[in-house]
């Protein structure tokens, strides 16, 4: 009884801040030591704290009280006596777990887990040593999700060059059978001939010479494989106004050709980007994706991009 007569004593010294530097730190070691007087302690400091509720409250108080209610974490390790409601003990059971885990990784006592710190002026913490644990753990996961946000963010707003760029995948055209590989144009030459000719150059990456002899055929005259020939080098050639033009008439004259209006308006598209006009290839690259063909899923991906 006299053990936990002195107990008494001191907790009580504490309460009303009437400690010597020596009683504190005795009374910090006992909480960390004597479960039982870690007890006492909480109830004594739970029944003091009711008095003080009990009494007038200040403006000051009022708003401390408010506050308390209002953080992750009780400011007084006590809980409140009000039956938790179902959401409530579940929201208790995994903080138990929580504290539990903690416990293991960094080997501690629940003891000290649940004792409020204080330092040596007599003040307790505002959190326990798990409150402080979880806030770290908490700051720590905001801070990389910012910090993955950014970096998503940054990599994700290219420019219309690099959109431009990262989406153009240059075909492979049929090239035929080519009589010979002069490029000189000769005026007897079936369209045929000239088509492989400029495909074959094109495959070489000579986009100068396949847009040269696209361009001997008159607009009214060239074949459909003609104009998507010449458009695919006029954007080699960043000349994509007149890659436009010749996408657009392949794209009216074969309106119940679903593939050529597949290519047509999928390179419309990325001419747009290109442009910078985001709301006119927004237009092409839904049209690309309700058609259903080869530039499906590239167009729907796409378009989240610049349909923004």
């Amino acid at each position: 009884m006299k053990n936990i007569n002195e107990h008494i004593d001191l907790i009580e010294r504490y309460l009303y801040d009437d400690m010597t530097h020596e009683e504190l730190e005795e009374l910090n070691e006992l909480l960390k030591t004597d479960s039982e007087f870690n007890k006492l302690f909480h109830e004594m400091d739970h029944f003091t704290e009711g008095i003080r509720r009990s009494a007038k409250k200040t403006s000051v108080e009022e708003k401390l009280a408010k506050l308390e209610k209002a953080l992750p974490y009780t400011m007084r390790v006590h809980q409140s006596d009000q039956p938790a409601n179902i959401f409530k003990k579940l929201i208790i059971s995994l903080n138990q777990y929580i504290d539990g885990l903690i416990a293991r990784i960094f080997r501690l006592d629940r003891e000290e887990l649940v004792a409020v710190p204080i330092n040596s002026r007599g003040e307790a913490s505002v959190f326990t040593l798990t409150g402080r644990i979880k806030l770290v753990a908490a700051s720590t996961l905001v801070v990389v999700f910012l910090a993955i946000t950014f970096i998503f963010t940054q990599f994700s707003n290219l420019s219309p060059v690099e959109l431009y760029a990262d989406n153009f995948e240059k075909p492979e055209l049929p090239a035929g059978v080519v009589r010979s590989t002069d490029v000189e144009i000769q005026e007897d030459l079936p369209l045929e001939e000239i088509q492989n000719r400029a495909n074959q150059e094109f495959n070489k990456s000579n986009f100068g010479n396949a847009k040269d002899l696209i361009e001997s055929i008159p607009d009214e005259e060239k074949l459909p494989d003609m104009k998507y020939c010449g458009a695919l080098s006029y954007m080699k050639l960043e000349n994509f106004d007149r890659a436009e033009e010749l996408l657009i008439q392949l794209a009216e004259e074969n309106e119940n050709d679903m593939v050529w209006q597949e290519r047509s308006k999928w390179f419309l598209a990325l001419c747009s980007i290109r442009k910078d006009d985001q709301e006119q290839a927004a237009k092409y690259l839904k049209d690309v994706a309700e058609i259903g063909g080869t530039y499906q899923e590239k167009a729907e991906k796409l378009l989240k991009k610049v349909d923004k």
